[in-house]
């Protein structure tokens, strides 16, 4: 896990009265000795009338829009300077947001993206927040998306491992979720729980009565005592002592939540990947479906290695020709 000395902080309306977002993220900062920059992609479309009907000039529309935005941000960092974090502000031109975040944060050498998540159950994978799943799918930095308003205050901090990658998880990914989550609750003096969900084997018999009951029972132990040990030898491994560790008989989609809602937890740590096609079909869907779910706060990771495609180059603004009359 690389330290995390920038913070890129995406903020979607300067106008809000709250930033949940921007109120944790100075407090990681804070903890982690860290800098934040608040960002605003500025990536809604630019109407225009026809070519030489209108005195507006489209440079001096972006520079202006532009000066705006960073003013509103600049009163909000200058509150997070006053409890003693390096901050500033910074809005540009781009779309689609989910990239010009991941730009913009490579662009300044940030180690995390911190977002606000829409409030809001959705109900099919492509309603879920487009700059959320673009940002977990693309970005190589860690994600955090905040969904409770509360700020922490000693929390607890569940790891969501899969140390027998039942779910196609590289081996990797399983310490990077590790080192962070370990990181995390050292720095905001919280604690540190751990969470493997495992499925066990389904019996396909034909027969019934007390005999099938007795091997169905047999399978279920069996996979959850190798859980068990696989979790052991992983902890044991990386030196990691967890406050408490949690072996769910249970898909993630379901596991994870519970947990944390039993355990309090104010943030989950788990891992994305995207693969071929189908694989990303499957682990998208446990993915949104855990962050429909959770009360909390999750930081999502990825693997060693992990390069994103994501264009160097910034689109800038997106502009329109509107017809003429339709400007006003």
């Amino acid at each position: 896990m690389k330290a995390i000395r920038r913070i890129l902080v995406g903020i979607k309306n300067a106008d809000a009265t709250s930033l949940p977002a921007l109120t944790k993220a100075a407090q990681i900062a804070k903890a982690l000795d860290a800098e934040v920059e608040l960002f605003q992609c500025l990536d809604d479309t630019i109407y225009l009338e026809m070519p030489g009907r209108s005195g507006v000039s489209l440079r001096k529309l972006q520079t202006e829009r532009r000066e705006q935005s960073i003013l509103r941000l600049e009163n909000f960092a200058h509150r997070i300077r006053r409890h003693g974090v390096s901050a500033w502000a910074h809005a540009d031109w781009d779309f689609p947001a989910y990239e010009a975040l991941i730009r913009r944060a490579n662009k300044i050498n940030a180690n995390l993206i911190i977002v606000e998540r829409h409030l809001g159950k959705h109900h099919a994978p492509w309603l879920l927040s487009y700059t959320d799943w673009g940002l977990l799918r693309h970005s190589e930095l860690p994600v955090l998306i905040v969904k409770s308003t509360q700020p922490y205050r000693h929390p607890t901090i569940l790891a969501a491992v899969d140390p027998q990658h039942a779910h196609a998880k590289p081996a990797r990914l399983d310490d990077e979720i590790l080192q962070s989550a370990a990181a995390w609750a050292t720095a905001l003096r919280g604690k540190l729980q751990v969470v493997h969900a495992f499925s066990p084997p389904t019996l396909i018999d034909g027969s019934a009565g007390i005999a099938a009951a007795g091997l169905a029972s047999d399978l279920i132990e069996g996979a959850e005592h190798q859980a068990k040990v696989t979790l052991t030898e992983l902890l044991a491994a990386r030196r990691i002592k967890p406050a408490a560790s949690h072996i769910a008989n249970a898909p993630p989609a379901i596991a994870i939540p519970a947990t944390a809602k039993r355990t309090g937890a104010k943030l989950v740590v788990m891992g994305a990947v995207s693969r071929s096609a189908f694989k990303r079909v499957f682990i998208g869907n446990t993915a949104e479906q855990v962050l429909d779910a959770l009360p909390c706060d999750v930081l999502v990771v990825k693997p060693p290695g992990f390069v994103t495609d994501i264009a160097k180059r910034s689109r800038g603004a997106r502009v329109a020709v509107a017809p003429i009359g339709a400007v006003a």
